[in-house]
């Protein structure tokens, strides 16, 4: 699927920042553990072992635009558009 068609509304969150600004958070909500979560990059990952990152908030994956958000979401998730993890 072409980043052009892909709908992002699973993965980017608007939300309003303190100072009135609407900005983007990158995440998806866990029902099971009652949080949002994101994979890790990857030197995140080589560096801490771990896969995932998880926030009871959704500002802490925030603070994006929607175009940068858009980017971290192809940053994050490259399987979706048809690119292998690293």
């Amino acid at each position: 699927m072409s980043k052009g068609t892909f709908d992002y509304s699973r993965y980017i969150h608007p939300y309003q920042h303190d100072n009135g600004e609407t900005l983007f958070a990158v995440g998806v909500w866990c029902d099971t553990g009652q949080n949002w979560t994101r994979p890790l990059d990857a030197e995140t990952r080589r560096l801490t072992g771990c896969t995932h990152e998880y926030a009871k908030s959704l500002a802490t994956f925030g603070g994006y635009t929607r175009a940068a958000a858009r980017r971290r979401v192809r940053q994050l998730w490259p399987e979706l558009f048809g690119k292998e993890r690293p």
